[in-house]
């Protein structure tokens, strides 16, 4: 894969065939104004997302990152990420949360990024009694 044929832009309405798109589509255009909804875009095929939600005037929360497995760890990830932060720095915002889970790959690349992680809290899983999962919630803030 050619990073350079890896397009991040939004999603666009008539991508949105999947019920799972229509709702985030009509979620961060419609009913979040503040909020964005990006993917990333590979010969066609929609191969990861992100998406930002404005918590305040200066401080946004990184939701919905993702790629598709088969393209992880080829530079996807941090294409997204970069997009989201140079969004924000243009918008005025001047921090960025994030909140990861252990069961997914991306607080590596959070931290190499320079998040750094503020606090560790741990969710049960359901219906799994007495299982737990380890969340963390970073941030970084952008000049």
């Amino acid at each position: 894969m050619d990073k350079g044929d890896i397009v991040i832009r939004d999603l666009r309405q008539e991508e949105s065939h999947q019920v799972e798109l229509q709702d985030l589509h009509a979620w961060y255009n419609n009913i979040e104004p503040d909020s964005k909804f990006w993917v990333a875009v590979y010969r066609q095929n929609i191969i990861g997302s992100a998406a930002l939600h404005r918590a305040s005037e200066t401080v946004a929360e990184l939701k919905r990152m993702s790629v598709l497995p088969m393209y992880r760890r080829q530079g996807v990830g941090t294409r997204l990420l970069k997009h989201f932060e140079e969004h924000c720095r243009s918008a005025g915002i001047r921090k960025a949360l994030i909140t990861a889970s252990e069961f997914g790959p991306g607080v590596h690349l959070y931290q190499k990024s320079g998040y750094v992680i503020n606090s560790t809290f741990h969710r049960r899983m359901l219906p799994l009694p007495g299982a737990l999962k380890t969340e963390w919630t970073l941030s970084k803030k952008l000049n």
